[in-house]
């Protein structure tokens, strides 16, 4: 009888074990956020006032044109130490603010500081077009890898890191590419 009672009691121990493990890892995981996390509408995340700030800091009507709607920003957050450490990067994804050589991203902090600003190639993947590194500054904001294709053969990859109060360029890298892929 005692090797059944124990029996029972070990069984009960790793049924115990077993649920602790499990919330402590869906604890983990809810903690952190993706370091390459997926666009998103910039009104589902960020306050409008923000939003705002956002468009007026990288976009002047011209006369007669009429201003950016703020719900065809879109937003990409890559994760830094904490929530005070994130990066925004802002897609326009309007005409308007694209050219020749691409169209304008910008990168802000949550203090609505902009960190970057530039014309990037389009279409820009998904998947690696922006990568966020598991490397962070002094300061806790995470780097960033922005890949571009300038040919069918070859893709820059430059790594950016902050430093001060922007996003610095601490590494520029050439990969060549199959032009199968």
């Amino acid at each position: 009888m005692s090797y059944l009672t124990q029996l029972q009691k070990t069984w009960k121990l790793r049924v115990a074990v077993a649920i602790v493990v499990v919330f402590g890892l869906t604890l983990f995981s809810w903690g952190r956020s993706s370091v390459n996390a997926s666009w998103q509408l910039a009104t589902n995340i960020i306050d409008r006032q923000f939003i705002s700030a956002v468009i007026q800091e990288n976009y002047q009507p011209g006369e007669g044109e009429l201003a950016l709607a703020e719900n065809s920003l879109w937003v990409r957050v890559i994760p830094g130490r904490d929530r005070r450490h994130q990066l925004y990067i802002f897609d326009f994804r309007t005409d308007e603010l694209c050219g020749e050589i691409g169209c304008l991203y910008a990168i802000y902090t949550p203090r609505q500081q902009r960190v970057f600003s530039g014309l990037l190639d389009t279409p820009l993947s998904e998947k690696s077009a922006f990568e966020g590194v598991r490397r962070y500054s002094r300061e806790g904001f995470p780097c960033l890898r922005i890949n571009q294709n300038k040919s069918e053969e070859l893709q820059v990859s430059n790594l950016y890191c902050y430093q001060g109060t922007r996003l610095v360029r601490i590494n520029r890298s050439f990969i060549a590419r199959n032009p199968s892929e």
